[in-house]
């Protein structure tokens, strides 16, 4: 294991354990290991008690959301559900696709029809609705979510 990662678990379990509900997760990839965003997957998978999630790209760096970074992201928040976790606002700020031009709803969304807890969707800065079937998928899920504001 990469001597970082076992810092970073380190640091998630004191989180988990100090019932940590808030987080603002930037949306960078680490060139020094091979997933580049495994991150984004462990730190899902661990922190089950967060209820107030921002997925945010930098200011002074190229924000695009890769296809790897959401599939990371997916895999997390389906760990993160099926261990019991319940969001009570997702936001995503600063991130584009606008280079890829990939609709990435099929990773970012999926978990939003399987949450009852939800009443807060935003976002901020974000063109990730506007490829593909992207706001239409979301649509559908928000028909469903009678809590979000």
């Amino acid at each position: 294991m990469n001597p970082d990662f076992g810092i970073f678990y380190q640091k998630l379990y004191v989180c988990a354990k100090n019932n940590i509900n808030t987080i603002l997760i930037p949306i960078v990839e680490v060139n020094n290991i091979k997933s580049g965003f495994y991150y984004l997957t462990a730190l899902l998978t661990k922190l089950i008690t967060l209820k107030y999630i921002e997925f945010s790209g930098l200011p002074q760096i190229n924000n695009e959301m890769t296809e790897k970074a959401a599939k990371a992201i997916k895999k997390g928040l389906v760990n993160f559900h099926q261990a019991k976790g319940q969001f009570e606002s997702i936001s995503f700020s600063n991130i584009s696709t606008r280079q890829s031009g990939q609709d990435l709803s099929e990773y970012l969304f999926n978990y939003l029809s399987q949450t009852e807890s939800l009443t807060s969707l935003r976002f901020n800065r974000a063109d990730i609705l506007i490829h593909g079937n992207a706001m239409k998928s979301l649509s559908n899920i928000l028909v469903n979510l009678k809590d979000v504001q």
